[in-house]
């Protein structure tokens, strides 16, 4: 059986997470939660994590952990940043024959001050992760049967782009979109009937299509896209195809270490199962599952599942449309 070829284009960076007791979140009279520190000071921590990160690269060790050819499409610097994002995808058999190097702008990068509840603060340095210069030339020597596509920085001309060069050779596409492509929701909307998987948590959804009660807002997001994966932090997940409402609830109800990833692993692992001809049921329960395993370890790839076996099984409400 052939095995399924995925690009998945977006950001690489280098994830450094920084452990300690002085990461306690302050609830201010507005209810806003903050971190603060006195300036000019030198504060001790307890632990120091390194990893890699960016959305498509934690979607392409999803895909080639369970099997499938993955490529990862992407742009680095030259330093040794860039050098830990290839070691780390090789090493998981991710193909980095479509990364690009930027001549003038360093590999992406972000330092993680993790709170003990799992939350955190994130310190980024876009540089070279936010250049989707992104040609026909790019996608010479591979044509995949399908393209996922992570938060591109807000370019929607890059958006517009792969699109365009992906739907003349009918490659199927799954996003996962980030807030600056979301804002700007007219060109975004023009784009939706190319796409096979829309994934958004409810916050993005509501961004998108407007504030309204979830059943109008799938059905608003329905009309045009096969699968619409939303999900809703601890309430769980919907997704709506062409026939049904899925509702599910948590996989397992586990302590969280790190929230890094969650998104990127539930909709990459929903992505793979469909790819793979999978049933909506399964792909809900290998994504939530996925995610499970991702939050309670430090890093967006540790906790990366290697197999589609063995899962526990889920309640799914399913509800005719």
């Amino acid at each position: 059986m052939k095995k399924t070829h995925i690009v998945s284009i977006g950001a690489a960076v280098q994830d450094v997470f920084l452990q300690g007791k002085i990461f306690k979140p302050k609830k201010e009279d507005d209810g806003e939660l903050v971190e603060e520190f006195i300036l000019g000071t030198k504060n001790d921590i307890e632990d120091v994590t390194y990893s890699t990160g960016g959305g498509a690269t934690n979607a392409s060790v999803t895909f080639a952990r369970l099997g499938l050819n993955s490529w990862f499409m992407g742009c680095l610097g030259d330093d040794v940043a860039a050098e830990m994002v290839r070691h780390d995808l090789r090493k998981e058999s991710v193909n980095t024959s479509l990364v690009w190097e930027s001549k003038d702008q360093g590999t992406g990068y972000s330092t993680l001050l993790l709170a003990p509840n799992g939350e955190r603060t994130i310190l980024t340095y876009r540089g070279a992760s936010s250049d989707f210069s992104i040609t026909d030339k790019k996608f010479k020597g591979v044509n995949p049967d399908w393209v996922y596509i992570s938060s591109l920085s807000g370019d929607i001309d890059a958006l517009e782009a792969i699109v365009d060069y992906v739907k003349k050779r009918k490659i199927k596409i799954a996003i996962n979109p980030g807030k600056g492509e979301i804002k700007q929701s007219a060109r975004f909307k023009k784009l939706l009937g190319n796409f096979t998987i829309l994934s958004l948590n409810k916050q993005e959804l509501e961004m998108l299509f407007g504030t309204a009660d979830l059943d109008t807002l799938l059905e608003k997001s329905n009309k045009q896209v096969e699968y619409v994966v939303v999900t809703d932090g601890p309430n769980g997940s919907y997704v709506v195809d062409r026939q049904n409402k899925y509702k599910s609830g948590m996989y397992k109800d586990v302590p969280v270490i790190d929230r890094t990833g969650a998104g990127d692993s539930f909709c990459s692992g929903f992505v793979a199962m469909i790819a793979e001809g999978e049933s909506v049921e399964k792909a809900i329960t290998y994504g939530s599952a996925n995610s499970t395993s991702v939050v309670g370890k430090i890093g967006a790839k540790a906790g990366i599942l290697t197999t589609d076996r063995g899962l526990d099984s889920m309640k799914i409400e399913i509800t005719k449309l």
